[in-house]
């Protein structure tokens, strides 16, 4: 949209046409009264363009966001000049594009949430949980899924901590075991080799005749 337009004649010289031009910018002065004059005037011309028609452009905003369009209505608003005739109507606006917009996201978020919550995917749904608004219509239906998220998550770091436990004592259990069978097969390689020294020499035992003369 353009609010006026001002052609200022600039003559510049130079070797080629980029020297030329350049020599023609130094000649631009923005704070000319020509200049200024016709910035002022623009930002009149666009104010009042503004106040005589923000009743439209704040319907044309409601209409794209009930299109879906919530970002687009929500851009044409915030280009809107800060000007304060029309500052409460523009805020108001915004504000409530902005809500149904959060209300849309919210309900969607939700939805996704309770899909990971149902597939126990806990840290997922806390994260779609905290993206929603807490002044969205269905903050109150999000606080009371992250309540329900959070118990999950204690009992199931509870319920792996007591795996954990019982791992290790399965695995002390297994060691001390372990240790049980080589202190009985060492015990046993011991007895055996007594009873073959034993026999071997029982065997192997010289036998003396006593003669009386």
């Amino acid at each position: 949209m353009r609010f006026g337009l001002l052609e200022i004649p600039l003559e510049g010289s130079g070797a080629n046409s980029m020297k030329a031009s350049m020599e023609a910018a130094r000649k631009f002065n923005p704070a000319s009264s020509v200049v200024q004059n016709f910035i002022v005037g623009s930002m009149r011309k666009a104010d009042n363009y503004f106040i005589d028609n923000i009743d439209n452009i704040i319907d044309k905003a409601d209409m794209l966001a009930k299109s879906g369009d919530y970002d687009a209505g929500i851009a044409l608003l915030w280009g809107c000049p800060n000007i304060t005739s029309i500052h409460s109507k523009v805020y108001e606006a915004l504000s409530r594009l902005y809500l149904r917009k959060q209300n849309k996201e919210c309900a969607n978020l939700l939805t996704k949430a309770r899909s990971a919550y149902d597939l126990k995917n806990y840290e997922e749904a806390a994260s779609y949980i905290n993206e929603i608004d807490a002044e969205s219509n269905c903050a109150q239906d999000a606080s009371t899924l992250s309540k329900l998220i959070g118990q999950e998550i204690r009992q199931a770091e509870k319920e792996a901590q007591i795996r954990a436990d019982k791992e290790k004592e399965l695995q002390f259990q297994a060691l001390e075991n372990k240790n049980k069978r080589a202190y009985e097969l060492e015990r046993k390689r011991i007895s055996a080799i007594e009873n073959v020294a034993t026999s071997y020499l029982n065997r192997s035992k010289s036998v003396y005749h006593y003669y009386v003369w």
